[in-house]
């Protein structure tokens, strides 16, 4: 829970509150609920994850949720939408020092297996390189109508993580997904070893 709250005054996240018996809920419908603990980041195949839920239905999910999962956390957040979805994740290596992973996320990040890796610290210029080298670049370019990626907004939030990793002495700071419609950038998941 403190780890939301701090890494929220770093890095964009929708809003959020975690669930207890009496909360006010301040966020505006419809919402993301989600199971957070231990052996949950891969919600979406173990359905510790609910899209879309209205306020008269957040009480039967989140009391659903905590049932199915009573040792997890709930976390309400509000519904952010895009059109594309990203991975950044902040790795340290013991000969490496740390290093930042970009590319394409979401449920299909183990799939796609389209990631590249900056040292930190880096540039702008790096970063557009590594971005440049996925195969999903044409997309992240701006396709069909979408908006270009706005990378300055990317490398703000990579280097935010990157910094936040380091002040936690975190081995891993895993964001995925990154929902992004190109100009704004709200992290919507995390992982942290």
């Amino acid at each position: 829970m403190e780890l939301y709250t701090a890494l929220s005054n770093h890095v964009p996240m929708p809003k959020f509150v975690f669930w207890q018996p009496g909360i006010n809920i301040d966020i505006k419908p419809p919402y993301v609920v989600k199971a957070i603990g231990k052996g949950l980041e891969h919600k979406t195949e173990l359905g510790a994850v609910r899209l879309n839920v209205l306020r008269e239905e957040l009480n039967d999910v989140v009391e659903e949720l905590a049932n199915t999962f009573p040792h997890a956390r709930i976390l309400i957040q509000e519904m952010v939408y895009g059109d594309r979805e990203l991975l950044v994740s902040v790795k340290k290596d013991s000969t490496f020092g740390y290093s930042v992973v970009v590319g394409s996320g979401g449920i299909y990040v183990e799939v796609l297996k389209d990631v590249e890796a900056v040292l930190c610290p880096f540039t702008l210029t790096d970063l557009k390189n590594a971005l440049a080298s996925l195969k999903t670049y044409p997309i992240l370019r701006g396709t069909r109508g979408k908006k270009p990626l706005n990378v300055d907004a990317l490398y703000q939030l990579t280097t935010n993580a990157c910094s936040f990793a380091q002040q936690h002495n975190l081995t891993v700071l895993e964001f995925n997904p990154v929902i992004t419609d190109g100009e704004q950038f709200w992290v919507v998941d995390v992982k942290v070893e």
